[in-house]
Parts: structure tokens; sequence; C-alpha cells
């Protein structure tokens, strides 16, 4: 009996002892909180978006989300949340041999392989262009071309593959093809144009493939580590950039590899700082850089991080371009700068006014092949107003017949903003924060719709229709699609390149809290 009650007296005591660890766990970050406010936040360290800080409820919806907000703004601002979440890293890593990010998956000798805007689906053909999109892409393309030609300017647009298209040895399954990549479907739908407008990188950086180790196990085409070529891999996109270009006439100063020295920098391009698993995971980079240096003139420091970046070098014998390029393109930026007379790198989308500006022989647009996944095409952007226009009045099948009975549209006012109808017009304001309009749609499943609008706007800004599909059913960023108006009446067109289209869709007017706008009329047709 007595050793019975020793016993029970013992798992008391354990109980409790336990139940105090965890309260002080729980307690602890609450006690830090209360007595120094929030911690910093570690988001940007672990490339997202720190969650918004949380104001005052203003009305019922706001209040209703209230608890919510502040749980996400909470969970990126507790104390020890940075050293909870290594312990917690090294354990799924080390342990149960896991990725403990979902952003990044775990290969076999610990390489990675990002997953974002399921690229890992588009280089397998499991995530296919769909036809309104694909359409899409090519009419915007062929418009740029033909922009471009006016001014007598080359352009190419190139697509660099995912890293998993270059080294599937790596991947935790076998690789297993479903059917064309997005990026091999565009190059089909351009076959006439495909020797002069774009190019697809694949078989240049399988063939850069076999160079490597050279230096070491780290000497790679890309990064085992992240998810961008090495120097060594843009070097080699370079290479075949540069050749398309002077097969269209423009003229760059040839390089060789054997102009360049290598020299080790450090970790390179990693995704293991952002898992905290920096420690445990490690690779060696490479930097190339120019032996000839004169007329290189530019910051290191600025060359992989300024959003834009341009470069002059006096050469007679060499053209200037622009490159318009995602995070793909800074690595090239200094093989440019030895082979273009002048090159302006634009981290950012097509714009034709900086081309206008820069006055260039060429253009070039880089990006990596999952851009097709999360870039919607733009073909109107070009366009006249008339011209598109005059497309909206080619589409046969009417979804919404112009109206400006809004009361039998299912329309809503989001959030902060006041909705009022009187004579035919329907009229948005907010005393803060943007104008947003819902849009509840009769049916669901058309494609290739264009949305036109009749809009009085106290200021000129910008209208952003956000939209959804059967693939895509919540709100996605890359899903919207946008227009610039002037202050006054004027008549907007919006084309949405996307197939199964559903409801419901948003109307949000930028700039913020600048009056009321005013909706004359609404038309929605389809093919």
């Amino acid at each position: 009996m007595g050793e019975a009650t020793a016993a029970l007296g013992a798992s008391r005591t354990a109980r409790v002892v336990l139940a105090s660890g965890f309260a002080a766990l729980l307690a602890g970050p609450l006690a830090l909180f209360a007595a120094r406010g929030a911690a910093p936040s570690a988001a940007l360290a672990e490339r997202r978006m720190p969650a918004p800080p949380v104001r005052s409820p203003r009305n019922l919806d706001e209040a209703l989300a209230w608890p919510r907000r502040f749980d996400a703004w909470y969970a990126d601002h507790f104390w020890s949340r940075t050293q909870l979440l290594a312990a917690h890293n090294q354990l799924v890593w080390s342990v149960l041999a896991q990725s403990p990010s979902r952003l990044e998956l775990r290969g076999r000798d610990e390489w990675l392989f990002t997953t974002a805007n399921r690229g890992l689906d588009v280089a397998r053909g499991a995530y296919p262009l769909l036809p309104a999109r694909l359409e899409g892409w090519v009419r915007m393309l062929r418009e740029r071309e033909r922009a471009l030609a006016q001014r007598n300017v080359a352009y190419l647009f190139a697509l660099a593959p995912n890293k998993d298209q270059i080294y599937p040895e790596f991947l935790p399954e076998p690789w297993n093809e479903r059917g064309p990549t997005r990026a091999e479907q565009l190059f089909e739908a351009l076959a006439g144009e495909r020797f002069a407008m774009v190019l697809e990188l694949r078989d240049v950086l399988l063939a850069e493939k076999a160079r490597d180790g050279e230096r070491g196990p780290d000497d790679l085409t890309y990064y085992r580590l992240g998810g961008h070529w090495t120097d060594r891999g843009a070097f080699a996109a370079h290479q075949a950039i540069a050749q398309r270009l002077g097969e269209q006439g423009v003229r760059l100063r040839p390089l060789a590899r054997e102009e360049f020295d290598v020299r080790a920098i450090g970790e390179g391009d990693s995704a293991a700082d952002s898992m905290y698993l920096e420690g445990r995971l490690r690779q060696q980079a490479w930097r190339w850089l120019a032996r000839e240096r004169a007329g290189l003139e530019y910051d290191e420091a600025s060359v992989d991080e300024a959003r834009e970046w341009t470069h002059e070098r006096a050469d007679p014998a060499a053209d200037g371009l622009v490159f318009i390029h995602d995070s793909f393109g800074p690595q090239l930026r200094r093989f440019w700068a030895s082979s273009a007379s002048s090159v302006g790198s634009y981290w950012s989308s097509f714009d034709l006014a900086v081309v206008d500006e820069r006055a260039p022989r060429a253009v070039v647009e880089l990006y990596v092949d999952r851009a097709l996944t999360h870039t919607a095409p733009a073909p109107w952007e070009l366009l006249q107003d008339n011209a598109a226009r005059a497309r909206f009045d080619t589409l046969a099948s009417t979804v919404i017949a112009p109206t400006n009975a809004f009361d039998a549209l299912g329309l809503r006012a989001a959030s902060g903003t006041r909705l009022a109808s009187e004579g035919g017009v329907l009229s948005l304001s907010a005393a803060r924060g943007q104008a947003v309009l819902e849009l509840a749609l009769p049916s669901a499943g058309f494609s290739g719709a264009m949305l036109r609008l009749e809009l009085s706007a106290p200021v000129e800004g910008r209208v952003d229709l956000l939209f959804r599909t059967r693939r895509e059913p919540r709100w996605e960023r890359h899903n919207t699609v946008s227009r610039a108006f002037a202050a006054g009446r004027s008549e907007l067109v919006l084309e949405l390149c996307d197939d199964e289209l559903e409801g419901p869709w948003q109307l949000r007017f930028t700039p913020h809290a600048q009056g009321r706008y005013e909706l004359h009329e609404l038309e929605l047709r389809a093919r």
C-alpha cells in the first residue's frame, strides 16, 4: 500500500512539473509581450509578408474578423518565436527527414526544390495552360513584338526552366511526366515565330550541367539549396540569349569563359536561412567577375538586389538593350555590362514607356517558366481603347446585358465602402482605404470574358478586377486585371484571359478615399 501511495505521489508530482513547464512556456512569451511589447517580426527572413497590424473594428464585419487577424499578427510577434521555430525545424529535418516548410520540398542528398506557384506540377505537365490563357499569352507576345518592331527594336522572350527540370534525379520520387509543360505549349503555339521571338533555355542548361563539379561538389548549374541558377548557369543563359540576338542583327561584344575570374563567395542562393537551418545546411557558391574592368563602373552590392539597375559602357561596336525579368535576371547583369554598350535592367513587368525613354536596339524578357502560372497575360495592354471595344463587340455570348439596373445584379459593398443607387447611377465611396464592389455572376464556367464599365471618377486612377476560376476558387493576386482611367467619365474594357470563370468578382478603385466613384453602366460578355 505504501509503495502504491508513493508511486501515485511521484506520478502526481511528475504531472505537476510537466504542467508547470508547459504553463511557463506559454506564460513566458505573454509576460515578455506585456512587459516589452511585440517582438520584431522575422517574416521577411522567412521569405513571406508579415501579418498586418490590427486596428480597432469599425463595423460588425471587422469585429467578427478581429480575433482571426489578431491571432495572425500575434503569431508573428510573440517572444521566443524564432528560437522555438528553429528547434522545431531542426527536429523535423534531422529526425523526421522532412522539410519543415511547405514552400520547399526535401529531395535526395539534402537537395531543396521550391514548390511555389505549383512549379513541380507545371514542370511535369500536370498543370497545363487552358485555351483562353494560352491564347492570351500568344496575343500579348505578338502585340509586344509588333509595338517594338514599329520602333526598330528587336524582341526576345526567354524562359528559364525550373531546377527540377535540370536535376530530376534529386527529387524524392521518380520523375513522371504527365504531358507538355506550359512553356512547351506556348512555344508550340508560337511555332511559326519561335526562331525570332522566343527562346527556351532548358536544352542550354542541360548542356551546361555536363560541366558540374569542375571546382567541387557544389559547382553546379543551379544552387543545391536554392531555386535559382548559379553564376555559371546564368553565363550559359547569357550566351544563348546573346547568340539569338546576334541572329536578329543586335551587336554585342562576345564573351568567353576565360575572361572571368571565379571566386568563392559564401553560400549564394539558399532557402536554409528562411527555415532556420543555416547551421545544418551549407553550400559553396562562386562569383564570376570579368578580368577586364575597363568601362565597368558599377557597385557590386547593388547588382543582385536593385529593382532597377542601369549601366553604360562606351563601345561603338555594341548596342544597348532593355532587360526585363524576374528574380532570375540579376545574375545576368554583370555579363550584360561586359557585352552591351548600355543596359537597363528592370525587375518588373513590360513597360513601353521605359523602352521609349532608353531607346535600345533590343528588348529581352526573361522569366522562370513557372511565371506562366503566377502571371496573367495582358494582351490588351498596348491596344487603344477603341481596339479593345472592337474586340469586346465581337464576343457573342452575353453574360450580363448592358444595364444600369444595379439592384438586380447582386452587387455588394465590401467592408468600409458606402454604396448608393439613385437614378440609374451606382455611387461608391470610402472614408479611408479602397472603395471595393463585389459582383455576383448569374452563371459560371465561361471563358475569355470582357467586362465593360462606364465610370465617372473624381481623379485619375486605376480599377483592379479580381476574379476567380474553378481551378483557383480563392482570391489569387495573379488573377487580377487592371485598367487606368482619367478624371471624369470614361469607358473601360477589362479582358480576362482565363477559362472556367466563376464568381464572385471584386472591383477595387485606386486611389483611396478620393471622393465618389459613379458607375453608369456595366456589361459582361464571353466567348
